[in-house]
């Protein structure tokens, strides 16, 4: 049974559930700063696990301001015991016009290996 679901029964699910979110961005943002720090930083992840959805605030080197990136949807998948997390990239959107294109000409769908040290953790907390 996945968190969520439990949520769902509790009279404060939902402000569980966003602690939860919280929670989880905050281990994303810190994964995403060490293997992105060569564009830049991530100021902020706001990641969704009700709606399967993320945001991000990027500073990226050479822009002046801060870029958004929104992830509409994304899912986990199991496939031959490993899991993924999949991103169709015309569901991602940019503050900067020129990047939502690039980003859902060239990213194309992306599946991205979840270690299995964290695979039953995604699985019970997504």
């Amino acid at each position: 049974m996945r968190l969520n679901s439990i949520f769902d029964f509790l009279p404060a699910g939902s402000t569980l559930a966003d602690s939860k979110d919280r929670l989880i961005s905050t281990r994303i943002k810190q994964e995403l700063n060490t293997q992105f720090a060569r564009y830049g930083q991530v100021l902020e992840v706001k990641l969704n696990t009700r709606e399967r959805c993320a945001e991000l605030s990027l500073s990226l080197k050479g822009e002046p301001d801060p870029i958004s990136v929104n992830i509409n949807k994304y899912a986990v998948i199991k496939e031959n015991g490993q899991l993924w997390l999949t991103i169709d990239s015309k569901t991602i959107e940019a503050s900067r016009e020129w990047l939502t294109l690039v980003l859902q000409d060239q990213a194309g769908f992306q599946r991205l290996p979840i270690p299995q040290k964290y695979a039953w953790l995604v699985t019970f907390l997504g």
